[in-house]
């Protein structure tokens, strides 16, 4: 009787396998791992094989990426993971822990770590030192708010935390540094003098210096007006001081008017001068005859302040402060002249303008000062530094006012 046999199967080379030898120090990630006890392929699963260790890929398998070294977490290292699965992990000090997918947790140094096949690695941290007078803006991706956390600390970030990048007001980050100087008049000076803007902890725009806080360097007999949109508050600081900004918290630019005469939008500032210091004006004046004069004033000015945070947010009331104080005694001066001829209002003007801009008590003598109760700015003083005929006609009436008060002064 004949028997077939059982013919020779054909088989084709794909390819020539070389063993994979993993070190102690380093892991790899198995994608669709075959099953080795059914040989059938796990379809969208991960396995982790750890070193030492010898191995083939078996068909259907790719690696996850390259190898990759074991993470030896030093005491100021640490991991953000992400679990792709449900599964339970130990935990030192504790039972089992169960980690639910999608959650995210720090692991943290000393310790070496490989990651099971049910966890992602998403980035590696470091702790970052504060020392004293240092700060950070960190977020809470739970709920969205803004915290700062002050030095000195090594701080870490929790699983639900991220630095926060802080944002002010572009004219706030331009005179602090923060961002490039818009094309503008002068900045952070007061009646054309220069007066140096409060300077950050960290003046870099990078990731870093946007998120470390922002420390405000406030100058001695200077005030600086802060605002909290949380809490929508605001609170002056008076210098010498440091002052770390909060999260919600930005500081007012003044916009002060400047030369001579004064110009609105020509200054600003983030340090408000509390004085004594002078502002220059000059402008026209038309007495009752039609004569045309040019007056140039000097004014010197104060803000009384009680070192109450609350009463005095008071001297930030009128944001151009010398536009405003200029713009009022030049209209008191415009009107006494309007008042008198040309000889009274020349022959008097001392008198006068004082009368016009500080006025007068019960007895109908001049006062010494004039305050400003909108925003507790006071005139102490002023010098008049020029009185000059705009046209011929005011000119020639000027020198025959002199001629005749010196031939007044000859005959007697």
């Amino acid at each position: 009787e004949y028997q077939s046999l059982p013919s020779l199967a054909h088989y084709v080379l794909v390819s020539q396998e070389t063993a994979r030898l993993h070190k102690e120090t380093q892991y790899c990630i198995v994608l669709n791992p075959v099953d080795r006890t059914t040989g059938k392929i796990q379809e969208g699963r991960r396995k982790v094989i750890s070193g030492p260790d010898v191995f083939f890929l078996e068909p259907g398998e790719v690696l996850e990426g390259d190898v990759r070294r074991k993470h030896v977490l030093s005491e100021m290292q640490g991991l953000k993971l992400q679990a792709l699965d449900d599964f339970s992990e130990p935990e030192e000090g504790s039972g089992p822990r169960l980690r639910k997918v999608g959650d995210t947790w720090i692991v943290r140094g000393p310790r070496t770590y490989v990651p099971n096949e049910k966890v992602v690695i998403h980035k590696e941290i470091a702790a970052l030192s504060l020392g004293q007078g240092e700060g950070l803006y960190v977020r809470d991706l739970r709920s969205g708010k803004v915290s700062l956390v002050q030095g000195p600390c090594q701080f870490m970030p929790e699983a639900h935390q991220e630095l926060h990048e802080k944002r002010l007001s572009a004219e706030a980050e331009a005179l602090l540094g923060l961002a490039p100087s818009a094309p503008a008049p002068h900045l952070s000076a007061v009646d054309g003098k220069e007066a140096k803007a409060p300077r950050p902890a960290s003046p870099s725009p990078e990731r870093v210096g946007r998120t470390r806080a922002i420390v405000l360097r406030i100058e001695d007999n200077t005030a600086v007006l802060i605002n909290d949109f949380e809490t929508n508050h605001a609170r002056v600081e008076f210098g010498p001081a440091k002052v770390m900004l909060r999260p919600y918290e930005d500081v007012t630019v003044l916009d002060l008017s400047g030369g001579t005469p004064k110009r609105p939008r020509q200054l600003k500032v983030l340090m408000l001068r509390l004085g004594p210091d002078f502002a220059t004006d000059l402008f026209e004046v038309a007495t009752r005859d039609h004569a045309r004069l040019r007056i140039k004033l000097s004014y010197k000015w104060q803000f009384d302040v009680e070192g109450d945070s609350e009463k005095d947010k008071a001297i930030f009331r009128v944001n151009d402060f010398i536009g405003y104080v200029c713009e009022n005694l030049a209209s008191r001066i415009r009107q006494v002249a309007a008042e008198n001829d040309f000889e009274t209002f020349h022959k008097n003007a001392s008198v006068l303008i004082r009368r016009a801009i500080f006025g007068v008590d019960e007895a109908g003598k001049a006062r010494k000062d004039r305050l400003f109760s909108e925003n507790q700015l006071r005139i102490i003083d002023i010098d008049i530094k020029d009185i000059a005929p705009v046209d011929d006609k005011t000119a020639l009436k000027l020198r025959e006012a002199i001629d005749t008060n010196i031939q007044i002064q000859l005959d007697a």
